[in-house]
């Protein structure tokens, strides 16, 4: 699989679509309660699958998160560090030397 890039405008696009299935679950629950259905018909196979493959995708999305901003918070102190260590430069004046 390719790795997309997503900017967080795009999470919270996808994190609204999630949350917007959520709702239409939770709809058909309250729906089959209130028409005291016994139960609604699923391919519970395939749900598990792509609620399995939605966790895992979750949870690797996670880590490659905190690898890098680890990755960018390790880059900028280096460069706090190098930039602290370097000590200042006297700067030398320049003079014309005299010729003899």
């Amino acid at each position: 699989m390719t790795l997309i890039p997503f900017p967080s405008a795009d999470l919270d696009r996808l994190a609204l679509r999630l949350l917007d299935l959520t709702g239409e679950v939770r709809r058909l629950a309250r729906r089959t309660r209130e028409q005291e259905l016994d139960a609604v018909p699923l391919h519970a196979n395939k749900i598990q699958e792509w609620l399995t493959k939605l966790e895992s995708w979750s949870l690797d999305a996670a880590a490659r998160t905190e690898a890098e901003i680890n990755r960018q918070h390790g880059a900028r102190r280096a460069r706090e560090l190098l930039t602290q260590a370097a000590p200042e430069r006297p700067t030398k004046a320049k003079t014309k030397r005299r010729r003899r």
